[in-house]
């Protein structure tokens, strides 16, 4: 009980131990901050050109797919889960060939049977290469 009692009589005194003071400016720290600028400029510039040549302002995969990949997914939602997997993928460019690696063995896991996974893998390609081409005809048209 004491020793609180010292801390707070302690507490209402400042101390001469505080933050130190910089009396003239530190040069190094000027063009340090200068790198920064200039490399935190370029990265921005580099994120823009991976927008503009992907298309995406956001490349992270979607949360159904990571947890398709994760955890599987529940009996009714597996057709949609896998259809729109396998979608995303072509929209970011992933061949069709690596859809099938990719989603195959996570639809199989989940239940569907082997014919049932590469339809639904085949029609969200499609869906997404179909989709691709309304966007870039009506971008033509334009």
């Amino acid at each position: 009980m004491r020793d609180m009692e010292a801390f707070r009589e302690s507490a209402k005194r400042t101390s001469g131990d505080g933050i130190p003071t910089v009396r003239q400016p530190v040069k190094q720290l000027a063009e340090d901050w200068q790198v920064a600028e200039r490399e935190t400029a370029r990265k921005a510039t580099d994120r823009a050109a991976v927008r503009r040549d992907f298309g995406s302002t956001d490349a992270r995969a979607p949360r159904y797919l990571i947890d398709l990949f994760r955890f599987g997914v529940p009996e009714g939602e597996r057709h949609q889960v896998i259809f729109r997997s396998a979608a995303w993928l072509t929209e970011q460019g992933a061949p069709a060939s690596l859809c099938m690696a990719l989603i195959t063995e996570p639809a199989l896991d989940v239940g569907l049977t082997p014919n049932d996974a590469e339809r639904q893998i085949r029609c969200g390609i499609e869906h997404a290469r179909k989709q691709g081409q309304q966007r870039t005809e009506g971008g033509q048209s334009e």
